[in-house]
């Protein structure tokens, strides 16, 4: 895969930091799994939050569910939180530090209500079970 240069316009965010994960699997358009491998080079995140489009079984690697969370709670519109938090509330693990950034999404006010309602369920589910963080 060649490497692709960002390019900034005046007034676009900038895609949030890359998340290092080292292979996945991910259907290709003929529906059958390819694994792609990065070569211990840090993924980029949009390659790793059009995985939480997916139906969560679909991704093998607990490390590649876990980068996907990540990448989609730090995404600055709802979209990707949106997914993320699903893929929570279907049973993906829960850690201090995805916990913290479900927290975040919580406080966001920029997001809709209901996400926002959903992440600080998660949260404090979370932190029942964990004791106070």
């Amino acid at each position: 895969m060649a490497s692709r240069k960002r390019v900034s316009a005046p007034g676009v965010r900038s895609w949030p930091k890359a998340v290092a994960v080292s292979t996945w699997q991910h259907p290709n358009q003929s529906g059958h799994s390819a694994q792609r491998t990065m070569k211990g080079r840090p993924v980029d995140s949009r390659e790793l939050v059009v995985l939480l489009e997916s139906p969560q079984t679909d991704v093998t690697s607990p490390e590649l569910v876990r980068g996907a969370i990540k990448a989609g709670l730090r995404w600055p519109t709802p979209y990707w939180p949106e997914l993320a938090v699903r893929w929570i509330e279907e049973g993906a693990s829960l850690d201090s530090e995805l916990a913290n950034l479900v927290d975040a999404v919580a406080a966001n006010e920029n997001f809709p209500q209901s996400l926002r309602h959903r992440a600080f369920v998660l949260a404090r589910r979370f932190d029942r079970t964990q004791g106070a963080r």
